[in-house]
């Protein structure tokens, strides 16, 4: 296609009779394709035809780097292969919203969806856009809860996406407190069954995040233990919905639970000082004592080190899988 040819503004195919392929032919943003942008994006089979200066105001802008070889001409544009049409558009609003319009959003940050600032963390994150990164996050913040009632209520596609976003973003200091925000959310939304535990705790090993399965398998064993009853001959303990691994982990671990809470009441026999430990156990884990929680973590060391020796493997490995590798976490 050269530049003097006139650009579709629909989505176009073209197909190749010798070979029966499908091209597509790119399409023009209706919104951030302007005349005279000298630089040309490609996003999801969508041209962006903006203006570069905004992309190269962050000294260690990626996007920046690119225009090295880059002509401007819609006939050879930057393609953002791992980048969405959406969130493009997203960064295009920041950085090309009219005065007037940046002005109504700073004094009502609420008047644009929640979901529209995440957009911009993520990319203006992936392309070191920081100062754009950290202006989306503030104003995504300066909603009350705004965040949190996304992540309450968006589907489970996204919450996973939302954590390796949180990941990305832990060590910043544009949004480093969303991680903890995804993961509360994402434990409250399985105890209630909104969503799967067994997504939750596979994506939780698969990145290595050991505290919210912790607090899923907890959940689940609160679930057990004090919960309706779930098992039956027929179906056992499926209603629960976990993996085989999944329910054989957190069968395990309320076995050695059981055998600590055991111990602790025959403390409490030999000493009336274990008489408030046994009272904090018909609690919920938040309200366990730092002295209790320290017992329990003793014990429980106590047990896995012994199950290492029998067993010549890693306990933590066995009950909540190997952490992965390093580079793997990072490539999220």
């Amino acid at each position: 296609m050269s530049s003097s040819e006139e650009i579709p503004s629909t989505p176009t195919s073209l197909t190749n009779d010798s070979e029966k392929d499908l091209v597509v032919v790119p399409v023009k943003d209706e919104k951030y394709y302007f005349d005279y942008g000298d630089c040309t994006f490609l996003v999801e089979g969508v041209l962006f035809k903006v203006s570069r200066f905004p992309f190269c105001r962050d000294p260690d802008s990626v996007i920046g780097n690119m225009f090295a070889d880059a002509k401007g001409d819609p006939s050879d544009p930057i393609p953002l292969p791992q980048s969405s049409a959406e969130d493009f558009r997203a960064l295009c609003w920041a950085m090309f919203a009219l005065p007037d319009e940046m002005c109504d959003v700073g004094v009502n940050p609420g008047s644009v969806p929640v979901r529209q600032y995440l957009r911009i963390v993520d990319i203006a994150h992936k392309y070191l856009l920081t100062h754009y990164e950290r202006w989306a996050w503030k104003m995504a913040r300066k909603v009350n809860n705004a965040v949190e009632g996304y992540l309450d209520t968006c589907a489970e596609d996204e919450l996973e996406h939302m954590l390796d976003l949180g990941l990305r973003c832990q060590d910043s200091e544009s949004a480093p407190e969303l991680l903890g925000l995804v993961e509360a959310a994402w434990v409250a939304r399985a105890k209630s069954g909104a969503v799967s535990s067994s997504r939750a705790l596979t994506v939780a090993e698969e990145r290595g995040r050991r505290k919210l399965q912790g607090e899923i398998y907890w959940n689940l064993r609160d679930k057990l233990v004090d919960g309706p009853v779930v098992a039956s001959l027929e179906t056992g303990l499926s209603s629960f919905g976990l993996t085989e691994t999944q329910l054989n982990r957190l069968l395990w671990g309320h076995a050695m639970l059981s055998q600590c809470f055991r111990s602790l009441e025959r403390k409490k026999s030999e000493s009336v000082a274990a008489e408030p430990f046994m009272q904090q156990l018909l609690l919920p884990a938040q309200y366990f004592s730092p002295e209790l929680i320290l017992f329990l973590v003793a014990y429980l060391e106590g047990m896995l080190q012994e199950w290492d020796k029998q067993s010549g493997q890693n306990a933590a490995d066995y009950f909540l899988g190997r952490l992965p590798a390093v580079d793997s976490v990072d490539n999220i």
